[in-house]
């Protein structure tokens, strides 16, 4: 970050001045032009980046609510900061600046949700060959940012997901691959692309 100073002398008089002058330092805050996610669930995690211009390698202060937490600098025009864990669901304000300087960027609303929870499965069972749409009901559905939200099958096959509201969630069943006789797969989902949170419901096969 450039910085530009200019000496101050103090008058009372517009005649005599101080012999030493004190140095005034203009220079930019953060300069941020776009930042996401900006959802995320109360146990913390989530991972927002900011873009930017003219970052600095310099110690960053992301600042939620009253929580701060250190931002980590990836580039002149991307620093990244990780939500902290918040008492309660709802909107807190969030800014980035450097340690020790007055200005921070301009102020964005990070919403804090609770945690989803899965409470039943509809349509639960297809063929083998896959594809087979079904739903998933419970609560607080919010997906982070569009593409965010996945199925998940046995923690491993991840299939994409549509949000239809905070309490529905529509699914594609993945081709049955081989699982030692097995025909189900466990379900689990992500909204965030990286919380995942599991359900008691399978999803069954047949031939």
């Amino acid at each position: 970050m450039k910085l530009n100073t200019v000496p101050i002398k103090l008058t009372i008089n517009n005649q005599n001045y101080t012999d030493e002058a004190m140095t005034f330092i203009f220079f930019n805050p953060p300069n941020v032009v776009d930042a996401g996610p900006m959802v995320g669930p109360v146990k913390g995690g989530t991972v927002i980046n900011f873009y930017g211009t003219n970052f600095e390698k310099k110690n960053i202060t992301c600042s939620f609510g009253k929580y701060n937490v250190t931002g980590k600098f990836i580039s002149k025009s991307q620093i990244q900061c990780i939500a902290p864990p918040y008492l309660e669901p709802g909107n807190v304000k969030l800014k980035i600046s450097y340690a020790h300087d007055r200005f921070a960027s301009e102020t964005f609303v990070f919403k804090y949700i609770a945690d989803p929870v899965l409470t039943s499965i509809l349509n639960s069972c297809g063929p083998k060959e896959g594809y087979t749409q079904f739903n998933i009901l419970g609560r607080n559905f919010e997906e982070a940012s569009s593409g965010k939200a996945k199925c998940i099958f046995n923690s491993t096959i991840f299939m994409n997901a549509t949000v239809l509201n905070t309490f529905t969630i529509v699914c594609n069943s993945p081709p049955l691959e081989s699982t030692n006789g097995d025909m189900w797969y466990n379900i689990s989902i992500t909204l965030d692309g990286a919380s995942v949170f599991g359900s008691s419901g399978k999803f069954k096969y047949y031939n």
